[in-house]
């Protein structure tokens, strides 16, 4: 485990606890945790990223203070891996009476944690995880879901391939809760819009070898290849189908979970052409770019929608402790549900009563070489497609909350 904090020196801190006037309750920080894939194959997507979009949204809080009090935070790697998770969340819970956890990386991972924080009374914003149990079947009522899920991610894909949706489609998931909840999701709406399922096929995390899954989709002449997975696996199979000839062949790949940072990594000469959908894309309004610019100067990099998510997040759960003058997890998560949200980094963005946050989604095309106007220049925004078109309907929740 690691700190990331604004807390000034011990020597200052001692300065203030001896000031008349103060109790020692209104000088200890608000803690705030960040447990995520560091080292992982969503290392690019999560980790150090979201981490200073944290740390910028802390500053932007009134110098890194809500309530007169410093705010912390605390950052932990899972691995990826549910019972890691939960013990780390389990100590900093109990011992460091953290408050409030942003959650990423693995979807296993991350639920083991908001189950964990659901029995204790602990806020959850999960910022990149993309499973869609945590606002339905594992909702909690300190639970937000901040990235595009596994539903969300599923139709818009199927919206995003326009008149491919008619044909014949085949399926190389990630035998986890993303790939599970995610294939049935995305094959449905392929029938529903005419088109054909002629095969799913499933692989573990961190695979490196996916030529049997694309012969058994090209065995099964399929006009669509379909990989429901994402960072490093994702990136893999990207690069093993176009060295497969799978693109040349004049098939559609389609990849429901493509992000910013994933382009950036196989390269654009790799994923030129494809159609995706996401919330956040760096390069879309004059907040976006704002936010990035910002996050460039330490990263790099431009950010991707992790980055933003957690931005959003930590900005909206300062907010609420400040609207209710205290950090009583019930008064906060109530106040995060009806309060709007203030960043500007997506159209029409609300929250449900079972903690999904809703927005528009952006159709977007990735980009050629030729087409690139600079590195992180990956792609444009072709449409885009309102949140209840493509996030579970409220009224087919099994969240027991509504």
């Amino acid at each position: 485990m690691q700190r990331r904090s604004l807390l000034k020196t011990l020597s200052g801190g001692a300065a203030v606890l001896a000031m008349p006037g103060l109790t020692l309750g209104q000088t200890q920080p608000i803690k705030i945790g960040q447990l995520t894939d560091y080292t992982g194959v969503y290392r690019d997507i999560n980790g150090p990223g979201e981490e200073h979009a944290i740390q910028l949204a802390i500053r932007d809080f009134n110098q890194g203070k809500v309530l007169g009090r410093p705010i912390e935070l605390v950052t932990g790697d899972h691995l990826n891996k549910a019972d890691v998770a939960s013990d780390i969340a389990k100590r900093w819970l109990d011992v460091e009476k953290i408050g409030m956890l942003l959650l990423g990386g693995s979807s296993v991972a991350a639920l083991a944690v908001q189950s964990l924080a659901r029995e204790k009374g602990a806020i959850t914003n999960i910022t990149s995880a993309a499973a869609v149990n945590f606002t339905e079947q594992d909702c909690s009522p300190y639970g937000f879901h901040w990235q595009v899920d596994s539903y969300a991610y599923a139709r818009s894909a199927v919206v995003a391939a326009g008149a491919d949706a008619k044909k014949r489609w085949f399926f190389i998931s990630i035998d986890n809760v993303f790939g599970h909840t995610a294939t049935p999701v995305c094959a449905a709406a392929v029938q529903e819009s005419g088109g054909q399922v002629v095969g799913a096929v499933r692989h573990p995390i961190n695979t490196t070898d996916y030529a049997s899954f694309i012969t058994q989709a090209q065995a099964a002449r399929a006009d669509v290849v379909v990989f429901l997975s994402a960072g490093t696996d994702l990136i893999r199979s990207l690069k093993q189908a176009r060295e497969f000839g799978v693109f040349a062949a004049g098939k559609t790949v389609v990849a429901p979970i493509l992000v910013y940072t994933d382009i950036l990594a196989a390269g654009l000469d790799v994923a030129q052409g494809m159609r995706f959908a996401d919330g956040y894309y760096w390069n879309v309004n004059d907040a976006t770019r704002a936010f990035a610019k910002r996050y460039q100067e330490k990263m790099g990099s431009a950010p991707g929608s992790s980055h933003a998510q957690a931005y959003a997040a930590a900005t909206h759960y300062l907010q609420a402790v400040q609207a209710v003058k205290g950090t009583d997890v019930k008064a906060v998560a109530e106040q995060m549900r009806k309060q709007p949200i203030t960043s500007s980094f997506w159209n029409n963005a609300s929250i449900r009563q079972n903690g999904r946050v809703v927005y528009d989604l952006n159709l977007m095309r990735v980009l050629t070489p030729a087409q690139s106007k600079g590195k992180f220049d990956v792609a444009e925004v072709f449409g885009a497609v309102t949140g209840d078109k493509v996030f579970k309907p409220l009224k087919q929740t099994e969240c027991k909350l509504v």
